[in-house]
């Protein structure tokens, strides 16, 4: 499976809750809590690719993205990725650890990168709210990464780029938002976050 979006970095908390209130199509908001595992030696992060445990609404889903490329704020990445139940969460959740059959079911171009046992890299708190316009999917996201800083963000789930980008480029027009191509995942911005509290 291969996911594809754009991402747009919002530029403050106003222009956040401007587009709350101006986005068509409105359907639902969810929290969710996104933590990201890696080895002892960061050894995943060498070969690109993310481990996430995401918990929300009392769901559970496991995702692995690998062979990621992006060009001006466009992001695409194989994917794989599992609803579990709860119980089987919480032990990833503190343990990091796979069972066999879960290593077994991950494409086999990772499996040699991706250890049973992994340990928590960080974690980020995510206020989702989702929009249905046409055949577009926008998700408005207001990210908190390891309870100290917040962020902005606005994506869209799209094969077809260009015509996401005219809907962004009215939006930016009529609401006079200059929102940005975000240059990194939300991942990126943990990590990068987290190399600055240690300098």
């Amino acid at each position: 499976m291969k996911e594809q979006e754009l991402k747009y970095a919002i530029p403050s908390l106003a222009d956040y809750e401007l587009l709350c209130c101006k986005l068509s199509g409105f359907q639902n908001e969810i929290i969710q809590t996104n933590i990201y595992y890696d080895t002892e030696n960061a050894a995943l992060l060498q070969q690109h690719i993310m481990v996430r445990l995401r918990l929300f609404n009392y769901c559970a889903q496991l995702t692995i993205k690998y062979n990621p490329q992006h060009h001006n704020g466009y992001f695409q990445a194989e994917q794989w990725e599992v609803d579990v139940e709860r119980e089987e969460a919480e032990v990833f959740e503190h343990s990091g650890a796979f069972s066999p059959e879960r290593l077994g079911s991950m494409p086999k171009e990772i499996q040699t990168f991706v250890q049973p046992t992994l340990i928590e890299v960080g974690r980020t708190v995510n206020k989702r709210r989702i929009y249905h316009v046409g055949d577009l999917v926008l998700e408005l996201d207001f990210l908190t990464i390891n309870d100290q800083i917040t962020d902005y963000e606005l994506e869209i789930e799209t094969e077809c780029p260009d015509a996401a980008k005219q809907y962004v480029a009215k939006i930016c027009e009529n609401h006079h938002i200059a929102l940005k191509n975000q240059p990194h995942t939300k991942y990126e911005r943990l990590l990068l976050h987290s190399a600055k509290k240690h300098l």
